[in-house]
C-alpha cells in the first residue's frame, strides 16, 4: 500500500495486451491504471467490441481508468494555421473529431482525464531525442503562443459540457516542452476544461532544471507522471531513460514537492526505460519497486 500518493501505472508499460497488464498492476498493488496503447492500437482507435472487452478486463481486476492517453495535436505543426481561421485548417480539424471521441470514450471509461499535447515544435526531428536542450526548453514565439492557445480553446469547448477535462502533458517534441512552456500555454488558454499534466521526466529532457518547471506547472496540475532520464551527450542533447533514482531528474525532491503542495491526484509510473535484458512488464517491476523505496525513504 502506498504511503504517501495515490499511483497508476501506464497499462503498455507492463504490456500491449490488457488482460496481461491488468493481471499484473493489480498484482502490484495498483487500483488506477492509463489506457495507451492496447491490442496495438491507440485507445481511441478502439472498435466498440475491443471498448466491451477492456471494460471488462478492467471490471474483472477491479481497475478504474485514470486518463486516457491519447496521441491529440502531437504531430500537428500550427506554422501554416492562419490566426483565427483554425476551423479552415485541415490537420486540426481532424485533430480535433479526435478529441471528441476521446472524450466520448472516457465517458464509457468513467475516466476523468483525457490527454493532450501542445502541437509539434518547429524543426523537430522524430521524438526530439536527440535535440538541443534550450534553457527551460526555450520560447514560445507569441504568434505560435496564440495559434496553440486558440487551438486549446477550441477542444477545450468540446468537454465544456461533460465531465472530461484536457490535460496537456509536457514533451518534448512539442512546444510545451517544459513545465515552464506547457504553463504558459495552458495559461494563456484560459479554459476551465484544459489542465496540466505534469512529467517531471520529459521536462529534464528538454531543458528543465529542478523543481523550476514544477514550481510553474502547479497551479493548474492536475496528474503526475514519473520516469527517470539522464543526459548522454550533451552537445547534441542525446538522453537516455533510467529507473526511478538512478538518473538525473531528482525523482525524490518532486515527489516531496508535492507531498509539501498535499498534492491530492494520481501519480502515474511511466516507466520508458528497459534494463538489461529485460522487456516492458519486468522493467516496470523493478521501477514500481525503485519509486517504492523513494516514496518510503520520504515518508
Amino acid at each position: 500500500m502506498s504511503l504517501l500518493f495515490r499511483f497508476a501505472v501506464v497499462t503498455d508499460e507492463i504490456s500491449d495486451d490488457l488482460a496481461r497488464a491488468a493481471a499484473v498492476a493489480r498484482e502490484l498493488g495498483f487500483d488506477h491504471v492509463e489506457l495507451n496503447t492496447l491490442w496495438s492500437k491507440n485507445v481511441v482507435e478502439l472498435s466498440a467490441d475491443e471498448v466491451d472487452s477492456a471494460r471488462q478486463v478492467l471490471a474483472d481486476h477491479g481497475l478504474s481508468v485514470a486518463v486516457l492517453g491519447t496521441p491529440c495535436f502531437k504531430t500537428v505543426e500550427l506554422d501554416e494555421a492562419e490566426p483565427h481561421q483554425l476551423g479552415g485548417f485541415v490537420p486540426f480539424r481532424t485533430q480535433l473529431e479526435i478529441v471528441r471521441r476521446a472524450i466520448a470514450l472516457a465517458h464509457e471509461f468513467a475516466c476523468p482525464f483525457v490527454r493532450v499535447f501542445s502541437f509539434r515544435k518547429t524543426g523537430m526531428v522524430g521524438l526530439g531525442n536527440p535535440s538541443p536542450r534550450l534553457p527551460m526548453g526555450g520560447e514560445i514565439p507569441a504568434d505560435e503562443l496564440d495559434k496553440i492557445a486558440e487551438s486549446l480553446r477550441w477542444a477545450g469547448d468540446l468537454a465544456m459540457n461533460s465531465s472530461v477535462t484536457l490535460v496537456v502533458e509536457n514533451v518534448r517534441s512539442c512546444w510545451g516542452n517544459t513545465g515552464v512552456n506547457v504553463a504558459r500555454i495552458v495559461e494563456a488558454t484560459g479554459h476551465p476544461r484544459v489542465r496540466t499534466l505534469w512529467d517531471p521526466g520529459n521536462d529534464f529532457v528538454a531543458g528543465g532544471t529542478g523543481l523550476k518547471g514544477y514550481h510553474a506547472a502547479r497551479s493548474r496540475l492536475v496528474h503526475v507522471h514519473v520516469k527517470d532520464a539522464r543526459v548522454v551527450e550533451p552537445g547534441i542533447g542525446l538522453t537516455s531513460w533510467e529507473s526511478p533514482g538512478d538518473g538525473e531528474v531528482e525523482v525524490a525532491a518532486h515527489l516531496r514537492a508535492l507531498v509539501d503542495d498535499r498534492y491530492a491526484g494520481l501519480v502515474s509510473l511511466e516507466t520508458h526505460w528497459r534494463g538489461d535484458g529485460l522487456g516492458a512488464e519486468a522493467s516496470t517491476r523493478a521501477a514500481w519497486a525503485a519509486l517504492r523505496a523513494i516514496e518510503t525513504q520520504l515518508a
